[in-house]
């Protein structure tokens, strides 16, 4: 399993390189992130570590130095915590030879095929994507550095109620003169159809940063070996709906982001037992701002098309209901590790111990200001 197994813009993604492998299936979660099920089960059901420890984050830099397996079966009764699958990041260390690396993904409008009606809609994109590698050493033999980064932004034209014209707002399923009476109507109303948040694109910014510093005293005699890992994740929608069937005022802003640390020790005390013990700490959060705060309203609108044929469609106006929540994890643990092998190699026995301490803070209340809901606009 590996990043050239999924297409250029979704290198980096665990969810969409586990989708790669037979009996795993990609699906969206409900706040939109990407997930993976396995046997059926629910994206909740995986977890995903790294270095054996707990990651909080779902992307990594696609230039990361890193190896990946997806575990579906716990054989080994050390390993726990999942009832679908286990997604396993090992960080691999850094060495005498400095390494230089960068990639650059673009793509743009021009480049992309489509009809008159995505055209009407906003569907073509402009993208640019900058990642790249460095390590080395610090000090030869010694001490290494590993350091991966990378920074995306994705760009639609903003199609909303407001600026579509009659081909898209007839894909869509809205006829051009019942938007208009709907204008006119909120403006009587006094409600808020635009805010000046509204940004003049739908845009998509995220950034990730992956990296490690490995220690290897030349004076120890015990095969001490110390190791500080670090990740961090950042990714925006703005707005986070697509507006095809919302005024703008009616949408918001979608943010999520996540950090993590860690630091692992391993020694060998030359009696046939190797000590291996890891120290964690990952913080994650997902919340939304919505634009307006106020109620939200919802109304049936039936139309009629030049061609004869018909459509109702649901529009939303006011504020949003659903995006005013917000999701914070938070997880410290640590692990050790006592391993035993034979002189001839051919037996090995663990003793795993592990201390961890999972918190979160969920805001799930929706339509905290109430809604509204019309069945046709004289309504």
């Amino acid at each position: 399993m590996t990043n050239t197994d999924v297409p250029a813009n979704l290198m980096g993604d665990l969810a969409a390189m586990a989708a790669t492998l037979p009996g795993v299936q990609g699906v969206t979660g409900e706040d939109g992130a990407n997930g993976f099920s396995v046997l059926g089960l629910g994206a909740d059901q995986n977890n995903t570590t790294l270095n054996g420890l707990n990651f909080g984050g779902s992307n990594l830099p696609r230039d990361a130095n890193v190896s990946t397996s997806l575990v579906t079966t716990p054989y080994d009764v050390s390993r726990g915590g999942f009832s679908g699958a286990q997604f396993q990041i090992r960080g691999r260390p850094g060495s005498n030879y400095i390494t230089r690396t960068m990639s650059l993904n673009l793509d743009a409008p021009q480049l992309q095929w489509t009809d008159r009606a995505a055209r009407s809609l906003g569907q073509q994109y402009s993208n640019v994507s900058v990642g790249g590698l460095l390590a080395g050493p610090i000090k030869q033999d010694a001490s290494f550095y590993n350091f991966a980064y990378q920074l995306g932004r994705r760009a639609n034209d903003l199609r909303s109620l407001l600026n579509t014209d009659a081909i898209g707002l007839q894909t869509s399923g809205i006829a051009p003169d019942s938007v208009a009476r709907l204008l006119d109507i909120l403006q009587r109303l006094g409600i808020p159809t635009v805010t000046g948040r509204l940004p003049s694109s739908r845009l998509g910014q995220q950034g990730s940063v992956f990296g490690s510093f490995d220690f290897a005293p030349q004076s120890s005699s015990s095969g001490q070996a110390l190791n500080l890992s670090y990740n961090g994740s950042w990714n925006q929608q703005t707005p986070a709906s697509s507006l095809t069937t919302e005024l703008p005022a009616h949408s918001g802003d979608r943010t999520n982001w996540s950090a993590g640390l860690q630091g692992r020790h391993t020694n060998y005390f030359g009696v046939g037992i190797l000590s291996e013990t890891s120290v964690g700490l990952n913080r994650s959060r997902n919340y939304g701002s919505p634009y307006l705060n106020m109620p939200s309203g919802t109304v049936r609108i039936s139309s009629t098309f030049p061609d004869g044929s018909s459509s109702i469609k649901t529009v939303l106006f006011g504020g949003s209901a659903n995006l005013n929540t917000s999701q914070t994890n938070t997880s410290t643990e640590l692990t050790n590790q006592l391993s035993w092998f034979s002189a001839s190699n051919k037996h090995r026995i663990k003793f795993t111990t592990e201390l961890r301490r999972d918190a979160f803070t969920q805001n799930q209340q929706t339509n905290t200001l109430g809604s509204f809901t019309f069945n046709s606009l004289a309504d």
